[in-house]
């Protein structure tokens, strides 16, 4: 809907099934390919998908990222944004948990193993939370440190950084208004 200034952006796509990649990048558009290791060949199915460019203008009723996290393989969260837990469920397997809610299911989940030979997909998705599968090029389940980031429209931001950009916002009304009273 709004082009990127060049053809030089950031696109993550995370195939809920199999390997994917971005092909034919330009400011209007791209494409994705997927492939089924298994059969050697391309072929349809799900994808989330995040643009990340500078300078580029926001599209109307965007929020930005709203919940990200890098995690250990046995569910250790190291950072994170708007996560409340992440827990190993089974080999390979985590249900991530938001501290905020999506305002549906309707969200995108990009996933990346941060370990070689591991590929995460997302099995599940509500409004509260996701699922993680993790498997290796063979398509076994495996552990493994994985990273993410979700972007939802119109998600609401963690009540306390609500609290602490309105804190902010009237620590400067203050500050403004002692400065007016010593003129």
């Amino acid at each position: 809907a709004t082009p990127m200034p060049n053809e030089y952006y950031s696109v993550t796509v995370t195939s809920f099934q199999w390997n994917s990649a971005v092909v034919n990048k330009t400011p209007t558009s791209f494409g994705v390919q997927i492939a089924d290791a298994a059969a050697s060949g391309l072929a349809q199915g799900a994808f989330n998908f995040q643009v990340a460019s500078t300078n580029a203008l926001p599209p109307k009723g965007g929020t930005g990222t709203d919940a990200w996290g890098a995690v250990q393989s046995d569910g250790t969260i190291d950072a994170s944004f708007n996560i409340d837990s992440v827990t190993r469920t089974g080999t390979g397997t985590y249900d991530v948990v938001f501290t905020t809610a999506m305002p549906s299911a309707n969200y995108a989940v990009n996933a990346t193993g941060l370990e070689e030979n591991r590929m995460p997909y997302v099995t599940t998705q509500s409004a509260t939370g996701f699922s993680i599968g993790i498997e290796t090029l063979a398509g076994a389940y495996t552990d493994g440190k994985f990273g993410f980031s979700v972007n939802a429209t119109n998600a609401q931001l963690p009540d306390s950084l609500i609290h602490k950009q309105s804190m902010g916002l009237s620590t400067t009304l203050l500050h403004l208004q002692q400065i007016k009273t010593f003129h």
